[in-house]
């Protein structure tokens, strides 16, 4: 529901940010190449027919991250909570347009920027700012489709 969403969402923003920094300190250079090549597929596939490749794309960013951060923990954490972030994401790509997949874009590259540039604290703010911005999408449409189809109604499986 809405409610575990927005918890998702709360951890998703804590972990990435700190995560983000990690990175900036401890990212080796095949890590940073392979968050730069997965930063590449959001840009390829965002505005693709294939919204599982997409949706894989941006999964992908989000664990070349974690590598990066070398943080065995925050990454079981993240895998715990990763079939229920595969579909908040599968549902926004599907109701995005094209200019909120383009400010998606444009907080990838900004996320990327930062990390490429070393800069922690950019990095960090870019990553809140983004799972922020996502979080605002996911829960309007949770909150839409329930009260389109509120608990109880005929339509609830």
């Amino acid at each position: 529901g809405t409610d575990e969403a927005r918890q998702i969402y709360e951890i998703r923003e804590a972990l990435e940010a700190a995560m983000a920094r990690h990175f900036v300190e401890r990212a080796t250079p095949a890590q940073r190449t392979a968050l730069d090549a997965a930063a590449r597929r959001i840009e390829e596939t965002i505005f693709g027919p294939g919204l599982d490749a997409y949706v894989a794309a941006l999964d992908g960013f989000t664990d070349a991250l974690i590598a990066g951060a070398d943080n065995a923990v925050a990454r079981q954490m993240l895998r715990l909570l990763g079939a229920r972030m595969t579909y908040l994401r599968t549902i926004t790509a599907r109701a995005a347009s094209r200019d909120h997949k383009q400010r998606t874009l444009e907080g990838v590259r900004q996320i990327a920027g930062a990390l490429a540039d070393r800069d922690a604290d950019m990095a960090e703010a870019a990553c809140r700012a983004y799972v922020r911005r996502s979080a605002t999408f996911a829960l309007a449409l949770l909150r839409a489709r329930e009260d389109a189809d509120p608990p109880g109604s005929a339509t609830t499986a």
